[in-house]
């Protein structure tokens, strides 16, 4: 599932993709990209800026872009984007890229932190 990139689609908040799947076949994928409502080990709840909410099961095979402590380094309102697999009316995340966790962690990979965007006076 590449090309979705740290901010997702397009700036899409959210949505549903059928993409091919290894070996033939289809596979239907949610992409989501919101604020932390809940998390826990086990499952994270986002919600996007239109007010949509969903919750994603977290397994041992979730990829979390965030911290080395992965899941447990996600905090409810963090900024996030994720990717899901959906089976069955359930979803599953694939990947969760942590956006704050990462923006906090530039400068400890030697990249300095971006400069403040200026205000409507330029300033």
């Amino acid at each position: 599932m590449g090309g979705l990139g740290i901010g997702g689609i397009g700036g899409a908040v959210h949505g549903q993709l059928t993409v091919p799947k290894s070996g033939g076949g289809y596979q239907t994928v949610d992409v989501q990209r919101g604020t932390v409502t809940s998390v826990s080990s086990t499952s994270i709840t986002v919600k996007s800026a239109d007010g949509y909410t969903a919750t994603y099961a977290v397994t041992g095979s979730t990829e979390v872009n965030a911290e080395s402590a992965g899941i447990g380094a996600v905090k409810a309102n963090d900024s996030v984007f994720v990717t899901a697999t959906v089976s069955g009316g359930s979803a599953t995340a694939s990947n969760i890229t942590d956006i704050t966790s990462i923006g906090a962690s530039r400068g400890s990979f030697g990249f300095p932190t971006p400069p403040a965007k200026p205000d409507a006076a330029g300033w």
